[in-house]
């Protein structure tokens, strides 16, 4: 398991995830709850893509299920 991965897995048991306002956005034209996003990520999710070298901070890109057959991507930071 990569480093981000369980630096993502952390922060989501710890319940230190934020959301940002894009993020919120998103999750509103899609009819999702921020809720429903962590507690999907909480189920498990994809590495779909790795950035280490972000400007913003080491970050990935996931894929989880929501609602049962509905997947959707997340830009992860730790």
């Amino acid at each position: 398991m990569s480093r981000i991965v369980a630096k993502i897995r952390l922060r989501l048991k710890r319940l230190t995830v934020r959301h940002t306002f894009h993020a919120l956005r998103e999750e509103m034209v899609e009819g999702l709850t921020a809720m429903e996003i962590e507690k999907a990520l909480l189920g498990g999710f994809e590495l779909v893509e790795d950035y280490p070298n972000d400007l913003r901070g080491h970050s990935c890109l996931v894929l989880t299920w929501v609602r049962e057959k509905a997947c959707t991507h997340s830009l992860c930071a730790a």
